[in-house]
């Protein structure tokens, strides 16, 4: 935890970071042996979204390097799984079908994605990648898997093969509440 994160007793004898998080540990409704409580996975989440941000970060710097936007990126990584039409590819992204749409112009102005006749649909075209685009994202996500082996050469496959299964866990249940609240309501 860094040391802004620390909080300063109010009183009497400076605990440590430890000390307290014992206190809030001990302060909150009991839960199971070894469950996490509300407060735990709240704590959790807070990183999830400050390494998001971290990662944005660092992320935009490498398509940048690559000549291309981050946006730009993500709906290519879409379009990796195969055609799809514009209103498709935002609901998957969870964006604006107007912001797809203003990222395919851009990659089809680069050569990077085409629309195509749609056999299902006279009016909505199909949004593909290109052989440059193909080319692309593939040199796309090699430079992000360079840079994130240089920066991160030290942690262990293991956690990370855990890690990954609690956030995959984690994603999952939360779409599953957040899908029968809203059935309920």
């Amino acid at each position: 935890m860094p040391i802004s994160d620390q909080r300063k007793p109010t009183g009497g004898t400076p605990e440590s970071t430890v000390d307290m998080k014992i206190k809030e540990q001990s302060d909150t409704p009991s839960r199971p042996s070894g469950h996490a409580t509300g407060h735990d996975l709240h704590d959790l989440f807070q990183d999830v979204f400050a390494l998001h941000v971290s990662l944005s970060a660092a992320m935009d710097s490498v398509h940048e390097h690559a000549g291309l936007r981050t946006p730009q990126v993500r709906v290519a990584n879409r379009l990796s799984d195969g055609p799809a039409t514009v209103p498709h590819v935002a609901t998957d992204l969870a964006v604006s079908r107007q912001y797809v749409q203003t990222v395919c112009n851009e990659l089809q102005e680069q050569g990077l994605m085409e629309f195509v006749e749609n056999p299902r649909h006279k009016r909505s075209k199909l949004v593909a990648l290109t052989e440059k685009g193909q080319k692309a994202l593939a040199q796309t996500r090699e430079n992000e898997a360079a840079f994130i082996q240089q920066s991160l050469p030290d942690i262990c496959s293991r956690q990370v093969t855990e890690a990954s299964a609690l956030l995959r866990e984690l994603r999952e249940r939360m779409e599953e509440t957040r899908f029968e609240g809203r059935e309920n309501s």
